[in-house]
C-alpha cells in the first residue's frame, strides 16, 4: 500500500490507518511541500487519496495557486521521470515501414508537454502568508519547467534529417503539432509564466528561423521548431493548407503563434507582399512588441520592396502612429513615454 507512486503500480485497498492518513494529509493541500512530496514521490496518487486531494481543493481555504498546481498534477500533466520512452525506436520504424495513422499518434503521445516540478530556491515555511491568496506567485510556492514526455527527442529526430518519410509525416501532423505547442503555453499560463501578451519565447528560443542563439536548453522548444518544419513543408505541396494554419496561429493569443504567423508571411509562395503586410498589420500590437520584434523586423524587410504606393503609405501610416501607450508603465513620467516612442518610430 502507497498513498503515491509511479504509472502501472497495482493500486491496492488502503487499511484504515493509510485511509485516515490520507484524510489527513489532503487537510494540508495548500502546502506546498507536501505537493514537492508527492511530486518526488510520484506522480500517481492513489484513488482514495487524490478524491481527499479534489474534496480539499472544493474548500472555501484553499489558495489559488495552490489549486492551480494540484489540477496539473490531477490531470496527469506531472513527468513521470521514472519512464523512459524510446524515441529513437520509433524513428528506427518510421524510416522501415513508412507513414501510418499510428505511427502519427505515437509521435504525438510522445511530444506530449508535462511539468517537471522542484523545490524553489527559497522555501519559506511562511512563504506567502503575508500577501493575499490571490497574490501568491507559483514561482515563490515551487520551482517548474516544462518538459517533454520522452527526454532526448531533439537528438532522436535530428537523425530523420531531410527523410522522406518524416516530411510527409510533418505534412500530416502540422495541426497536431500547434496543438502540442498551445499544450505547452497553456501549462505556463496555468503557471504564471505565460499570457496574452507575453509568453516571454523569445527569451527560450530568439528565432524562429534556424539560428545559433536557439540553443535548446529547454526540451519543450522542439515543438517551435517542429511546428516550423511542418508548415514550411505543407507550403511547399498546400499554400491554401498553410494560409489556414496560419489563420488559426493568428487566432491563439500567445506571441509565440504571432511570430510563427509573422515567419510564415514572408513566404512569396504563399503570401504577396500586400497579403504578408496584412499580417503584420492585423493586430498592431505586434509591430512594437520586444516579444516578437525579430520576426516582425525580418517580415517587414520581406514585404516592404513588393509593396505598391496604396499599401507603402499605409504602413509608413501604421509606423507613424506608434506603439500604443498601454505598453509603458503607468509610473514613466508623460515625457519619457513620448520620447520612447519618439525612439522606436525613428
Amino acid at each position: 500500500m502507497r498513498l503515491v507512486g509511479h504509472r502501472g503500480l497495482r493500486e491496492g485497498k488502503l487499511d484504515s490507518v493509510m485511509h485516515w492518513l490520507a484524510h489527513w494529509l489532503a487537510r494540508h493541500v495548500n502546502d506546498p511541500a507536501l505537493l514537492l512530496w508527492a511530486a518526488g514521490h510520484g506522480p500517481r496518487l492513489h484513488e482514495t487519496f487524490a478524491r481527499h486531494v479534489e474534496k480539499a481543493l472544493k474548500q472555501p481555504g484553499a489558495r489559488p495557486a495552490m489549486v492551480r498546481l494540484w489540477r496539473i498534477f490531477l490531470s496527469g500533466r506531472l513527468h513521470d521521470m521514472t519512464r523512459h520512452f524510446d524515441l529513437y525506436d520509433w524513428t528506427e520504424r518510421l524510416r522501415a515501414n513508412g507513414y501510418s495513422p499510428g505511427l502519427r499518434l505515437e509521435l504525438v503521445s510522445l511530444l506530449v508537454p508535462q511539468v517537471q516540478l522542484s523545490r524553489p530556491i527559497r522555501l519559506s515555511e511562511t512563504v506567502g502568508n503575508d500577501e493575499p491568496d490571490a497574490d501568491v506567485k507559483i514561482r515563490n510556492l515551487v520551482n517548474w519547467r516544462i518538459v517533454l514526455r520522452t527526454d532526448h527527442a531533439r537528438d532522436a529526430l535530428l537523425l530523420l534529417g531531410n527523410d522522406a518519410t518524416w516530411r510527409s509525416l510533418l505534412t500530416e501532423a502540422l495541426p497536431d503539432f500547434t496543438g502540442l505547442l498551445r499544450d505547452a503555453l497553456d501549462l505556463m499560463r496555468e503557471l504564471d509564466g505565460a499570457g496574452d501578451r507575453s509568453d516571454l519565447s523569445y527569451i527560450a528560443h530568439p528565432s524562429i528561423e534556424p539560428h545559433e542563439q536557439n540553443r535548446g536548453f529547454d526540451e519543450w522548444t522542439l515543438l517551435i521548431d517542429i511546428v516550423r518544419d511542418a508548415w514550411v513543408q505543407t507550403a511547399e505541396t498546400s499554400p491554401e493548407l498553410a494560409r489556414v494554419e496560419v489563420k488559426r496561429w493568428m487566432s491563439l493569443r500567445y506571441p509565440l503563434f504571432r511570430r510563427l504567423a509573422f515567419f510564415a508571411a514572408k513566404n512569396r509562395d504563399v503570401y504577396t507582399a500586400a497579403s504578408g503586410l496584412d499580417v503584420l498589420l492585423e493586430d498592431p500590437w505586434w509591430l512594437w512588441s520586444t516579444e516578437t520584434q525579430r520576426e516582425a523586423i525580418r517580415l517587414l524587410v520581406a514585404v516592404a520592396p513588393g509593396l505598391d504606393e496604396v499599401d507603402s503609405l499605409r504602413l509608413q501610416n501604421a509606423i507613424l502612429a506608434g506603439p500604443d501607450r498601454e505598453m509603458f508603465r503607468e509610473d514613466v513620467e508623460a515625457e519619457q513615454v513620448d520620447r520612447a516612442i519618439a525612439r522606436q518610430i525613428w
